[in-house]
């Protein structure tokens, strides 16, 4: 599957599909925010070892493909890793978006580009450029693992990351939740209660006797 197909898949979805198909799925630190007024992303990781530092992001922009997504370890940097010129320069390049855990500056700019923009926080004053720092290795960025060519995806209700094979393994579960989500919704519409939707009763019935179960569908 390329990713484009991968793209129209994730369309349909959420994040929260993915999440409730798997507890261990890696969710990027909920500080990491979407600053930018494109509210999806979807490509693959180029991850970068920033150090503090945007000389890295700027080598990143030049060695990286269309469709991939910077995701930048700042390491502690307490100042901006990038703004307008560099997320500019991503777009240009067909760069799917950029995910930090932590600074950017010129939201404003950024948010006039569509282009998706994932960072901790807004500082005004930019980062060193002296470090060479390693590109497209294995980091830790919003406290978890990202390894080349993860799937990262994106949307207003989080960010998360997985391999190529979890997302083949995840897409049939997340994709059977979203439909089993929009069945209740549509019972609920129709002015059902929740107890017609879940076994409610039953399983607050089972936890006053200290028993087993699980709450799900009828």
């Amino acid at each position: 599957m390329n990713l484009n197909e991968i793209a129209d898949k994730l369309a349909l979805l959420s994040t929260t599909h993915f999440c409730d198909a798997s507890a261990s799925i890696r969710i990027f630190d909920s500080a990491i925010g979407n600053l930018s007024n494109q509210a999806r992303l979807v490509g693959k990781a180029f991850p970068i070892e920033a150090n503090g530092d945007l000389l890295s992001i700027m080598q990143a922009i030049e060695l990286a493909n269309p469709g991939d997504v910077l995701v930048i370890a700042s390491n502690g940097a307490q100042k901006a890793l990038a703004g307008e010129i560099l997320a500019t320069a991503a777009l240009k390049k067909g760069i799917a978006g950029m995910v930090m855990d932590g600074y950017c500056r010129d939201v404003d700019a950024i948010r006039a580009l569509d282009f998706p923009f994932y960072a901790k926080g807004i500082y005004p004053a930019a980062a060193t450029k002296h470090k060479l720092s390693p590109l497209n290795v294995p980091i830790v960025c919003g406290n978890i693992a990202i390894h080349p060519q993860d799937i990262i995806f994106g949307d207003d209700s989080g960010l998360i990351a997985m391999s190529y094979a979890e997302l083949i393994m995840l897409l049939p579960v997340a994709s059977e939740i979203k439909a089993k989500e929009v069945k209740a919704l549509d019972k609920i519409q129709q002015g059902m209660a929740l107890g017609d939707i879940f076994n409610l009763q039953e399983y607050v019935d089972e936890l006053r006797q200290q028993k087993s179960g699980c709450l799900k569908w009828l």
